[in-house]
């Protein structure tokens, strides 16, 4: 960054990633979903397998990095209902969180449950697959609040309409009570509700309607079952498909595993599993009318097959992550600007975490936090991991003399400020070391009259 107001990139340094948590039988393995932070500021989660009854845990991490877990599923009996839990957990406006088990219950379809600070357990839904009170079956998705105070969420099988080869799936309502109603039973490649296997959570866009996507189905590829779609509905049950995409055209993505984000822009922004240039994956937005742009398509250098969605950061940035590709074939964590300016910032190296199936959450420090799916001290069970944001300039202010210049951070990461008085020179001076107490930080420095410095902020 130049004084005299004219602005160039932030050189980054290297993102250093750091590992809080490696599994282990005992505590559960194998997460995937991503984090929530709670109000008491510790960060929740799930793993989908072992723990002490080896069907997946529900676990905390405090604030000051104490692990406990809260919850370890019991099948389909016994005090914690449900098993092998995938989606993201929700924080509820009651107070208390929500969320989903794979397996398990009375049928072993599955599991809605509801789970208090404290650990303390109640479940609302024992799924009943093709027929029955409680239509679905298999929801590895979250839930998400509707405006109408209810909970609304996907099942990747079961509903009226599962097909032989186990596609189907559902969108359902559910009160906080327990109180359920089937809102949509997917059809297929064909039909009144076109999608197949919805693997992900549904997005309360800002029109107050639903999006979300579905893996398979859609009117293109049937061979295989089809490359899937994005669908709107509302809160009453009323679906629109807004693509089905193409993976023919080497353009178009296949198969998002993800869901949806809206943007500050009001764009919805997602990523697919397949399909693109390299059949590798893409990274697309879409409007809710549905024209759908393709922003980027993986290569496997940087990240192959992203399974999790996208987080905004503060910066106004998307990051994600990838479940494989990258320098070492493990993975990866990405920024992507809302054009599509595209940077790797981390390739997993299996010590530190590999094959990350969920997306990031930004936590109120500033940090991002994920977890892995396998990787760690343990090898194969899984990780939670921290990384910084890249430190990119939010605002700058000159007055008397001096430059203000304020960027992304996160609470105790250090931070150097760095300056060149002619861009030909190839060294950097130091202009001084900043250690941020929140996520953002700012640091000034006094510019003689006639001169010209320009600046950047690394991670060292």
């Amino acid at each position: 960054m130049l004084a005299a107001n004219l602005i160039v990139p932030c050189a980054y340094g290297d993102v250093p990633i750091s590992t809080l948590i490696s599994f282990s039988t005992s505590s559960g393995t194998q997460p995937a979903a991503g984090l929530v932070q709670g109000p008491d500021g510790a960060l929740y989660g799930t793993t989908e397998a072992y723990g002490p009854n080896n069907k997946g845990t529900v676990f905390k991490i405090a604030s000051d990095g104490i692990f406990t877990n809260l919850v370890s599923f019991t099948g389909t009996n016994g005090l914690y209902p449900g098993a092998n839990p995938a989606g993201t957990l929700l924080w509820g406006t009651d107070g208390n969180f929500y969320g989903t088990t794979s397996t398990g219950g009375t049928n072993n379809n599955g599991t809605v449950f509801q789970l208090n600070t404290n650990g303390v357990f109640t479940s609302l839904v024992s799924f009943t697959g093709t027929n029955g009170a409680y239509l679905g079956e298999y929801p590895v998705a979250g839930l998400v609040w509707g405006t109408n105070g209810n909970l609304y969420g996907t099942t990747q099988y079961g509903g009226t309409n599962d097909l032989v080869n186990g596609s189907g799936g559902t969108i359902f309502e559910l009160t906080t009570n327990g109180v359920f109603t089937s809102l949509v039973s997917f059809t297929g490649t064909n039909g009144a509700y076109l999608g197949a296997s919805p693997n992900a959570a549904l997005t309360l866009g800002t029109d107050g309607n639903f999006y979300g996507t579905t893996e398979m189905g859609g009117t293109n590829d049937f061979v295989n079952g089809g490359d899937g779609t994005v669908f709107r509905i509302t809160s009453t049950g009323a679906f629109t498909t807004l693509v089905s995409f193409n993976s023919g055209n080497n353009i178009d993505g296949a198969n998002p595993y993800a869901g949806l984000i809206q943007g500050l822009d009001g764009y919805f922004y997602g990523t697919t599993y397949a399909g693109g240039s390299q059949s590798l994956g893409t990274i697309f937005k879409i409007t809710s009318q549905g024209l759908l742009t393709t922003l980027l398509a993986f290569n496997s250098t940087n990240g192959a097959s992203p399974e999790g969605g996208l987080v905004q950061g503060l910066d106004g940035d998307f990051y994600g992550t990838t479940q494989s590709g990258g320098t070492t074939d493990y993975g990866t964590v990405f920024q992507m600007t809302p054009v599509g300016m595209f940077t790797s910032l981390v390739s997993f190296a299996q010590t530190n975490g590999a094959n990350p199936v969920a997306g990031l959450i930004q936590g109120s420090d500033g940090y991002f936090y994920g977890t892995t799916g396998s990787g760690g001290t343990n090898f194969l069970y899984g990780t939670v991991f921290r990384f910084p944001p890249p430190p990119n300039i939010l605002s700058w202010k000159w007055a008397g003399g001096a430059l203000s210049v304020t960027w992304s951070a996160a609470a105790g990461q250090t931070y150097q400020v760095l300056f060149k008085t002619n861009l030909d020179q190839t060294a950097w001076t130091s202009l001084a070391t900043n250690t941020a107490t929140s996520s953002t930080a700012t640091n000034s420095d006094t510019i003689g009259t006639g001169q010209q410095r320009f600046y950047r902020v690394s991670l060292p």
